[in-house]
């Protein structure tokens, strides 16, 4: 589903991904519709700029590797952690790196620009963002998985981290299967 511009996403055909080096090709096999891609859809979000396509909460099966990602197969059965952080940045390198200022969100827009996501039938992630899933988690079960926020980074940005608690929380999501 390509989001062309608020309020307006349209099935259209896009050229499917090759993975390059260290990365897999997914074939997307369920997607959650979290509430910022409703909010990006409406025109609200800063982090859903159009062209693109949203998802970033998804599960499937890894369809080809890419030159070094060898730690994988086709069929495999994944989840992706997608929060592409570049790992050098001080945000980074104090641990917060849900807010790098060099990080890219599948799915998303950022500063470092767009991502496409999994309302499609195929997605690139790095090798090292796969989770093999357990034949017994559910490709739904899984597809929320990207769904957990870690409070202080709100607070970060705001200027308020200093003696904050690290706790996670789980954000409801609609799912959407994957033909």
């Amino acid at each position: 589903m390509y989001f062309t511009v608020p309020r307006d996403l349209r099935y259209e055909s896009v050229p499917r991904p090759v993975p390059g080096r260290n990365e897999v090709l997914v074939r997307v096999k369920s997607v959650s519709i979290c509430g910022s891609d409703l909010s990006g859809y409406r025109g609200g979000n800063p982090m859903r700029v159009p062209p693109l396509i949203m998802g970033h909460e998804f599960s499937g099966e890894i369809a080809e590797c890419g030159e070094g990602a060898d730690k994988f197969k086709p069929k495999d059965r994944v989840g992706v952690i997608t929060n592409l952080y570049c790992g050098t940045c001080s945000n980074c390198r104090q641990g917060l790196q849900n807010v790098c200022e060099n990080r890219f969100i599948i799915g998303t827009t950022m500063k470092a620009g767009s991502y496409n996501g999994a309302m499609a039938e195929y997605v690139l992630a790095p090798a090292e963002k796969i989770v093999p899933l357990p034949d017994h988690v559910s490709f739904n079960e899984a597809a929320p998985g990207g769904a957990s926020v870690d409070s202080p980074a709100g607070d970060k940005a705001r200027g308020e981290y200093e003696g904050k608690e690290r706790r996670r929380f789980r954000c409801g999501t609609h799912r959407v299967n994957s033909p």
